[in-house]
């Protein structure tokens, strides 16, 4: 129940969203990629590991009415996020909202300390990964390393979840460069900026999940009876090959560049996590182009493998039916033999 006016302006705006589970990357075309493993170290190195397991159900209405009691202000040298479910009223700091949602317990630094630590500047970092100048709304076809790339994307899905996956805004930068780094970061308070924003937004809120993540930490869920999304294809987004063929990240099929070996595509997951340990300055527009398709090689490898070995499979089962019809053959000929022979010895006497 709205407790005031902006609550209620807020319920009439959430009322016509529709409402998603977090978004993922298709599971068979994450694994073909081979860039698992990089993603993996990535997340460790900033302390995100435990957050990028979600398999909580998101629910329609519980996301409703956290995103509209939804507040937060700065006292002292903490920030306190308010918010309600069930129409109790819950107060975490930060911090706790951090751990909340699985980010790691040890102490995370806050973004705004990336300029004065590290000394980091957008500009010079986007131009190390980039071949584009850096804005508010950067491309991420433009970023020379796989691993960044998919690291940027996921950003767009899960921490920032926008409609346009082929953006990567500066807050999304800053993550890449401590993922880059090995600085461990929270992004908390730009994460609840980004979802107040959702509520006048014109894309799927699909933060459900998160949101569900929060309420089994306060304990709100103890009894309560919710109702949940269902779990399918138009409930959750899973962004897969077709969605990087169509934003020119990777070619398929027969246009593809041919002739690619297995040990060229090694070569880019190798590079990819050089992209996160030790970032390269400046790579050519060669670069870039070199890698139009690594991903969409790899898969093509995997898929003529896979057939290759489907066909010798089907050559075995044929042969191994040839085998059974001669050895039955032999054995109706062995058959007769004996019995031939048989009739002899005791035709002669000899039985």
């Amino acid at each position: 129940m709205p407790w005031n006016d902006y609550e209620w302006d807020a319920l009439d705006l959430l009322k016509n969203q529709t409402y998603h589970h977090v978004r993922i990357f298709e599971p068979l075309f994450f694994i073909k990629t081979g860039l698992k493993a990089d993603m993996t170290r990535a997340f460790s190195h900033v302390g995100w590991y435990n957050f990028t397991d979600m398999t909580e159900p998101g629910s329609k209405f519980l996301t409703m009415e956290f995103l509209m009691t939804l507040s937060f202000e700065e006292v002292g040298n903490n920030n306190e996020i308010y918010f309600r479910f069930f129409d109790e009223q819950f107060k975490l700091t930060a911090k706790e909202l951090s751990v909340a949602l699985g980010f790691d317990k040890k102490w995370l630094l806050d973004s705004s300390v990336l300029t004065k630590t590290y000394k980091y500047d957008p500009t010079t970092w986007w131009n190390e990964i980039s071949e584009e100048p850096v804005s508010s709304k950067n491309s991420i076809v433009s970023i020379h390393h796989p691993a960044l790339r998919m690291l940027a994307k996921w950003i767009g899905m899960v921490v920032h979840p926008h409609s346009d996956l082929r953006l990567c805004s500066l807050s999304e930068v800053q993550y890449l460069f401590a993922m880059a780094k090995k600085i461990k970061l929270f992004p908390i308070m730009s994460m609840l900026a980004h979802w107040q924003k959702m509520i006048v937004g014109r894309s799927h809120i699909d933060i459900t999940t998160l949101v569900t993540c929060i309420a089994t930490h306060v304990k709100a869920l103890d009894n309560a009876q919710v109702t949940y999304l269902p779990w399918g294809d138009e409930y959750q987004l899973r962004v897969g090959v077709e969605h990087f063929v169509q934003g020119h990240m990777m070619r398929e099929g027969p246009d593809a560049e041919k002739g690619a070996s297995s040990s060229q595509h090694r070569r880019y997951n190798n590079s990819a996590i050089n992209a996160i340990e030790h970032p390269t300055v400046g790579p050519s527009s060669s670069a870039c182009n070199r890698y139009e398709n690594p991903f969409m090689r790899g898969i093509t490898d995997l898929t003529t493998r896979v057939n290759t070995m489907g066909q010798q499979q089907d050559q075995i089962s044929i042969d191994l039916t040839h085998n059974t019809e001669l050895i039955q053959q032999n054995w109706s000929m062995n058959t007769s033999l004996l019995c031939d022979t048989t009739s002899i010895f005791t035709h002669l006497g000899l039985g």
